[in-house]
């Protein structure tokens, strides 16, 4: 039981950065990548099954006047899990703000800071009440294009509230709109694995 409580606490622990790429679609001389990210996947915990479902939806496109990959960002994450476990569901959001910069304007790399207010909720069948709680998650990370096909992206963060206290690091890449991300959580020493798609939208 505890391992299904840590993991569905994972599964709603808030998560921004992944990996997205794609053949990147350009607005004048700024990557698309740079102005908007959604990715749509599923995630597995330590135990290789399929946990949740998530969505990450990152944009700049709405805060630049120039739209040349710096200025203000709005991040979002949803996601349910709980999927392989017979009596623990889970479901977290988060929604937050953060500024971004391009680091050289004749390469494709950029460099971001944000903070955004979440909200966790794991449910236990039986239980008389679900644990739920409202928190805040600070992060800062890098994207970079090395190939016009590929894009990597690293992410550290820190989640605090009730439920989930502990600092995360997520690595991972994209290849033609596919992606692939790793997370390790440091206090829990579990890690999680999301596979994706990338859309612009």
């Amino acid at each position: 039981m505890k391992k299904k409580i840590v993991n569905g606490l994972l599964a709603a622990c808030l998560l921004t950065g992944g990996l997205s790429t794609t053949a990147l679609a350009e607005t004048g001389d700024t990557p698309e990548w740079m102005l908007r990210l959604n990715t749509i996947g599923v995630y597995t915990n330590d135990d290789n099954d399929l946990d949740g479902l998530f969505w990450r939806w990152y944009d700049a496109s709405g805060f630049s006047d120039n739209n040349d990959g710096n200025g203000i960002v709005v991040h979002m994450d949803v996601r349910f899990g709980g999927f392989a476990t017979s009596d623990v569901s889970t479901f977290g959001t988060y929604l937050g703000a953060g500024y971004q910069t391009r680091l050289d304007m004749a390469n494709p790399t950029i460099a971001y800071a944000a903070a955004d207010l979440n909200f966790q909720l794991v449910s236990i069948e039986g239980a008389s009440d679900n644990l739920d709680d409202v928190g805040f998650g600070v992060e800062a990370g890098f994207r970079t294009a090395p190939d016009p096909r590929l894009l990597l992206e690293g992410v550290l963060r820190y989640d605090t509230n009730d439920l989930v206290d502990q600092a995360s690091l997520r690595a991972g890449l994209s290849y033609d709109r596919f992606t692939v991300t790793l997370t390790r959580f440091f206090d829990a020493e579990a890690n999680q694995i999301e596979l994706g798609y990338l859309f612009f939208f």
